[in-house]
């Protein structure tokens, strides 16, 4: 498993930003063997020539590691320059530095970021399968802005990636999967925008959902029979007749939407919580039709029990 040190640049003399395009792309393709797992160990990047000076246009440009071409989408960057390469975060990309600057006065600001950052840039990250590497560099300006002239461009790189023999099935595989993902995210749309009115109430907090408070309770009166309800200390608890007890057992198992409380009726409406089905069951208490006496079992000699018809003749 060796592990292969590149130190590569990108250089060039005089690059201009035109007005009708918006956007410039400076590549460069590194060959790695075939056959393999690579793995990128570690990667930092330098911009030597420090390409955005202080003034009032708006520019930046962004710096990628891929194993294919990148592929810029219809998606802006910083809200203003148009066609902005894939997310840091994208399959086809192994690294990524973004340098933006605000313009509007002298002193704009100029921010940075990059992925992954430098902690992580120190240690294994992307694994790969396709023999490549390229270094892209895309440059923006603001649309409508005079053309953007580049002197002496120089940016530096230093990758160490470790290679791996794996087998025809993975390596197959892998080129497959790198390939169609390297086609290109023209326009993404992922997430969802959840305005602030609709924000409580869709999946959580649960409460929302079934319920913690209202459903749990019981509330005492003469609609529920009494049920667990007791009087002064000295007093017993009362007693609820079997039929009671089963309409309690029924109305606790109705079904009811997400935002009442289950075991819901309209007579009395979070107030047969669900609970009650299930402390009556481990009860072993079931409800229905009940023989005031066992049926009895008739058997033959042989062991075998004994069946009537409807008419009461053994069979």
């Amino acid at each position: 498993m060796p592990v292969e040190e590149f130190r590569e640049t990108l250089e060039q003399g005089t690059i201009s930003v035109l007005d009708e395009d918006d956007i410039t792309i400076v590549q460069k393709r590194i060959n790695l063997r075939s056959g393999q797992r690579h793995t990128m160990m570690s990667v930092d990047f330098m911009d030597d020539s420090f390409i955005l000076p202080t003034d009032v246009t708006v520019r930046g440009y962004e710096f990628f590691v891929s194993p294919y071409p990148i592929i810029y989408t219809e998606m802006k960057l910083a809200e203003t320059m148009p066609n902005r390469g894939p997310l840091g975060a994208d399959d086809s990309v192994l690294f990524k530095r973004t340098v933006v600057q605000t313009g509007g006065s002298q002193s704009a600001g100029v921010y940075t970021a990059q992925m992954p950052n430098q902690f992580l840039g120190t240690m294994p990250t992307y694994s790969w399968y396709t023999p490549n590497l390229y270094l892209t560099l895309i440059l923006h300006k603001d649309e409508g802005t005079p053309t953007w002239n580049i002197e002496d461009l120089g940016m530096s790189v230093y990758m160490a990636v470790k290679s791996e023999n794996v087998n025809a099935i993975e390596y197959s595989m892998g080129i497959i999967r790198e390939y169609d993902a390297a086609q290109g995210r023209n326009v993404m749309a992922q997430g969802r925008t959840i305005p602030r009115a609709d924000n409580v109430g869709q999946t959580f907090p649960m409460w929302r959902a079934g319920g913690i408070t209202p459903e749990r309770m019981i509330k005492g009166g003469p609609s529920q029979a009494d049920f667990f309800v007791q009087g002064a200390l000295s007093e017993s608890e009362t007693m609820i007749a079997n039929n009671q007890l089963a309409i309690w057992m029924q109305r606790s198992g109705q079904m009811q939407p997400y935002d009442v409380a289950p075991g819901s009726l309209d007579a009395l409406k979070g107030e047969v919580p669900d609970w009650v089905r299930w402390t009556l069951r481990r009860m072993d208490l079931w409800f229905g039709n009940i023989r005031d006496n066992e049926v009895p079992k008739l058997k033959w000699g042989n062991g075998n029990g004994q069946m009537f018809d409807d008419a009461g003749v053994v069979s």
